[in-house]
């Protein structure tokens, strides 16, 4: 059996001996007869089973079916025939997925003296070629186990290892002897050192020099991680021979605050260049993006993916208030949703999201029954069949804003400050609620993308631009939103020069030892953290937007470019550029929306609504069914706060 990712209009399917599915998902560590029989009677096609012998970071099994790699060539697979069972039982006439966790087991780290966990330690893993080679076999053997047996009900295979499953460094590029001659060898120096964790945030300046050894040594951590996990997925390829989509869970660019750089996952774009990977999943952000009064996001530049031949598969772990109740080592994960209303709602503006960028539904049901109630059970059934109604629509993207992020700009930051979320991901939520669509992107990705079709172009965190010559000058005449130390790094060093070359602004910085806030259109704003140095405006041709509280410009515009030296922006400040810029605002009122050309969703923040088509139509209410007809383009409609409302967009 082969299988296809095919697109029609920018909606994903998985064509499979000649039909097409809808991509939407199922996957639990604990699936079980209820939960696995539940999402087949609200009709799902596709599920995902973990094959994992491990513990995980809440010291419990990932799986409780055992583990499989059992000695040196040696595989259980008798443990995989009976969970494949129970699906095929429980979710007959549908498609399963297998994610193979290759972390070392238990007997291998014991009869390998000298070698560490990969689990815990894969920042050392990396380097380890006895662990890489081993664990290549036993993914070959598993896949070739699973095609001869179940080849034509398994449309997909995924690979786990590292913290958390999601291939994270919790070792933070701690030194062995085998990696510090791989450094030594990276710079050609064989005098170089690796260097200490707690030096890490020992300067004054909250920004690494160009020139560092800490630097250079995350760089080449980076690059190290990501060689291995394109290592892993060539091996795959060898028995796979990309008949079925290979999948990795992605690398987040804010997932974390701080230590985000130590789990040294930032060099995934090479990753997104390999021609063994297919599918990249990602959860939906946590914390205040899952409150009610949040917005759902994203935690990578998702529409990077599918410019490299990726599908993006948005993963929904949300935990419902049935979630309140002990795992069975008695923890009771936090951040739930406690009421039926709000969860309802938030996944329904997670939905709109993904379908906004042409991405795959993919649900998570954590260790299982967080949809176990009739209420939530009828909430599925509704999602899937609007879902599947909408997605018959070509849902054309009609953005014209284009937002980046540049991952390995991100090791510039020290980590004794909070820059990952107050640059990137405070910002992202303020441009959902800025009342236009939007595409994000990795920075590098700029000249891989039709820039004639965007009016405006926000750099979230470009401290040092690979592209900065094409930004300059293909990007002259368009609208650009600088933040921060934007260009800072700056012929072989930290200089404002480079903020002035890449923005067109003058600047110059002043170290401080405090918070400090910025005014613009009545909001105070600015970083968590005392950061220094800070950035000063001193621009005789811009004008001048906004200024910090004790004096001082902060904000400015020269020409169509825009500065703003700290994050946390408001989505007031992103709303007036797209007004400047032309773009087409859909609601100026701070709602999330999500837009297609046959889609328009609204998060509202008050009861009375209003919606902006650049056109006259009818909106369809996919779930209610209630039709609204606009006038001259507007559309008014009435609803409570924080309700997501859902409207197929008719000419």
């Amino acid at each position: 059996m082969e299988v296809k990712i095919v697109y029609k209009g920018q909606n994903p399917f998985f064509r499979i001996n000649g039909a097409d599915y809808s991509t939407e998902a199922f996957r639990s560590y604990r699936p079980a007869p209820a939960n696995i029989s539940q999402f087949k009677r609200v009709g799902l096609d596709f599920y995902q089973m973990i094959v994992s012998g491990r513990k995980n970071t809440l010291n419990i099994y990932s799986s409780l079916f055992g583990e499989i790699w059992t000695g040196p060539n040696e595989y259980n697979f008798s443990r995989f025939d009976r969970q494949m069972e129970m699906f095929r039982k429980f979710a007959p006439d549908s498609y399963y997925s297998v994610l193979i966790q290759i972390d070392t087991p238990e007997w291998w780290v014991e009869s390998h003296p000298g070698h560490v966990d990969s689990y815990w330690f894969l920042g050392q893993s990396t380097i380890d070629e006895e662990w890489k080679r081993d664990a290549a076999e036993y993914l070959r053997a598993f896949i070739d186990y699973a095609e001869e047996k179940y080849g034509d009900v398994i449309f997909s295979y995924s690979i786990a290892a590292g913290r958390c499953n999601e291939w994270f460094c919790n070792d933070f590029g701690a030194e062995t002897p085998q990696k510090l001659a791989a450094y030594r060898a990276y710079l050609n120096d064989p005098e170089a050192k690796i260097p200490e964790r707690e030096n890490y945030s020992a300067e004054e300046s909250c920004y690494r020099s160009p020139d560092s050894n800490e630097l250079k040594y995350l760089q080449f951590s980076c690059c190290l991680h990501a060689d291995m996990i394109c290592y892993f997925a060539a091996e795959a390829q060898k028995s796979l021979c990309h008949k079925k989509p290979f999948c990795m869970f992605g690398w987040y660019t804010h997932m974390s605050p701080k230590n985000q750089n130590l789990w040294l996952t930032n060099g995934y774009e090479k990753i997104l260049e390999s021609p063994d990977i297919d599918m990249v999943y990602s959860p939906a952000p946590y914390q205040h993006n899952r409150d009610i009064d949040g917005v759902s996001s994203y935690q990578l530049p998702l529409d990077s993916l599918k410019l490299h031949g990726k599908l993006y598969l948005h993963e929904m772990d949300h935990r419902s208030e049935l979630a309140a109740y002990p795992l069975e080592n008695g923890v009771v994960l936090g951040q739930r949703i406690d009421n039926f209303s709000d969860f309802k709602n938030v996944l329904r503006r997670e939905i709109c999201n993904v379908v906004a960028h042409g991405g795959s539904m993919w649900w998570f049901d954590f260790f299982g029954g967080y949809y176990a109630a009739p209420n939530y059970e009828q909430e599925l059934c509704d999602q899937f069949k609007f879902y599947n109604e909408i997605i018959e629509c070509p849902n054309d993207d009609v953005s014209q804003v284009a937002v980046f992020c540049d991952p390995m700009s991100f090791l510039y930051c020290r980590e004794h400050v909070d820059l990952h979320q107050t640059t990137v991901r405070y910002n992202l939520d303020s441009i959902i609620r800025s009342g236009a669509p939007f595409r994000f992107y990795n920075l590098n990705d700029l000249d891989k993308i039709d820039i004639d079709r965007f009016k405006v172009f926000i750099f979230l965190n470009a401290i040092d631009p690979q592209n900065r010559e094409f930004i300059k000058e293909r990007l002259a005449d368009k609208y650009k939103v600088f933040i921060g130390a934007a260009g800072y790094s700056y012929g072989g060093k930290l200089d404002t020069a480079g903020i002035e070359d890449l923005t067109g602004i003058k600047v110059s910085e002043f170290k401080t030892d405090r918070v400090h806030t910025v005014s613009y259109s009545g909001r105070e704003f600015g970083f968590e953290d005392i950061v220094s140095p800070m950035f000063l405006v001193e621009d005789d041709q811009a004008e001048i937007l906004g200024e910090y509280a004790d004096g001082g410009a902060a904000i400015a515009r020269k020409g169509k470019s825009f500065y703003c030296a700290v994050g946390n922006i408001p989505y007031e400040f992103f709303l007036d550029v797209n007004r400047a810029a032309g773009v087409h605002i859909y609601n100026d009122e701070g709602g999330a929306i999500a837009v297609t050309s046959h889609m328009i969703s609204c998060y509202g923040k008050q009861e009375e609504n209003t919606l902006r088509l650049p056109f006259d139509c009818t909106l369809t209410d996919l779930y209610t069914g209630d039709v609204i007809r606009t006038e001259n383009g507007i559309a008014k409609y009435t609803d409570k706060v924080f309700e997501t409302r859902v409207f197929k967009i008719t000419k």
